[in-house]
C-alpha cells in the first residue's frame, strides 16, 4: 500500500470513528450511557479530553458559549473538515490534503511547532480541568 494510500484510509477510519462519536454525543445529549472515559472510571482523574462529548453535543445545537465554556478544546474541531476533504480527494482521485500534509510534515521545524503548541494546549487544557 502506498504512502497516500496509507494516509486517506487512517483519514477516513479516523473521520469515521470521530463522527460515529459526534453522532452518539448529539443523540444522548453529551452524555453517551454506555462508556465512561477509562481514566476517569479507574482513577478517578479528568483526562484532557473530558467534557468534549458535552462540547461538541451543545456545539451542533448551536450553543457556542456553553461548548467553549465546558472545554476550549472544542475550537479544533474545525480540523474534522479534512474528513469530508478527504472523501472528495479520495473520490476525485486527488492528492490534495496528502500534498499539504507532505509539505507540513516534511519541514521538520514546521513539524516540531506544531507538535509543541499541541501538547502545551492539551497540557494547559488538561491543568484546567483538573481544578
Amino acid at each position: 500500500m502506498s504512502d497516500r494510500t496509507s494516509f486517506y484510509v487512517s483519514i477516513l477510519i479516523a473521520g469515521t470513528i470521530i463522527s460515529g462519536w459526534i453522532i452518539l454525543a448529539i443523540c444522548f445529549e453529551g452524555h453517551i450511557p454506555f462508556f465512561s472515559c477509562p481514566l476517569k472510571y479507574f482513577f478517578d482523574i479528568q483526562c484532557p479530553f473530558c467534557k468534549l462529548t458535552r462540547a461538541c453535543a451543545w456545539l451542533f445545537k448551536g450553543d457556542i458559549q456553553s461548548a467553549l465554556q465546558t472545554t476550549p478544546l472544542i475550537a479544533v474541531l474545525p480540523f474534522m473538515a479534512i474528513f469530508p476533504l478527504s472523501i472528495y480527494d479520495t473520490y476525485m482521485n486527488k492528492s490534495t490534503v496528502y500534498s499539504i500534509y507532505v509539505k507540513v510534515i516534511s519541514n521538520k521545524i514546521i513539524n516540531k511547532i506544531i507538535r509543541l503548541v499541541a501538547l502545551i494546549t492539551i497540557l494547559s487544557i488538561w491543568i484546567l480541568n483538573l481544578n
